[in-house]
């Protein structure tokens, strides 16, 4: 990640992005938007946009994806709001597939069988309130395609488009 820009101001009640550039192998992406703070920095108020152009991530021998986000998030920490656009330009998947450990972490040997206690999921209990208090509207499309390469499947999915609202 290399900042190419931009400016970052903050006080008692507010941080504010103002045009905060930044480039990822080829890709880029600006933040603008501020987030105000209540007494003693607690959260009042955010609003923040992100644009970005073919913004990579890799995951060697998993995944490859390269998106172009076009997204706001807005509202108080009780009741979020993240909508726009998001276009997957580029998407393999490569992840191989076994069977027999995810089954076995669920506690059910190859056979069918139970292969003995389950294990207690570690981590914390419950869904995270912030994103439980994150309405959604966001349009998902791939107009590059996604491509599954792995042991189960061979497949590319042209120009798919998805809305996640809720």
């Amino acid at each position: 990640v290399r900042l190419a820009g931009g400016k970052i101001y903050f006080n008692q009640q507010k941080v504010g992005i103002d045009n905060l550039q930044a480039r990822i192998e080829d890709g880029s992406v600006a933040i603008n938007g501020a987030v105000d703070f209540k007494d003693n920095f607690k959260i009042d108020h955010i609003d923040l946009r992100v644009v970005g152009r073919e913004i990579p991530y890799r995951m060697p021998g998993t995944l490859f994806v390269s998106v172009s986000p076009n997204l706001s998030v807005r509202g108080d920490l009780s009741k979020l709001l993240l909508s726009g656009q998001l276009d997957i330009v580029e998407c393999e998947v490569t992840q191989q597939v076994d069977f027999s450990k995810i089954l076995a972490r669920k506690g059910v040997s190859v056979t069918g069988e139970a292969s003995g206690p389950k294990r207690k999921k570690k981590g914390r209990e419950g869904p995270n309130p912030i994103l439980a208090a994150t309405a959604l509207n966001v349009r998902v499309a791939s107009p590059g395609g996604i491509i599954v390469r792995n042991n189960l499947a061979d497949l590319r999915l042209v120009d798919g488009r998805l809305e996640l609202v809720g």
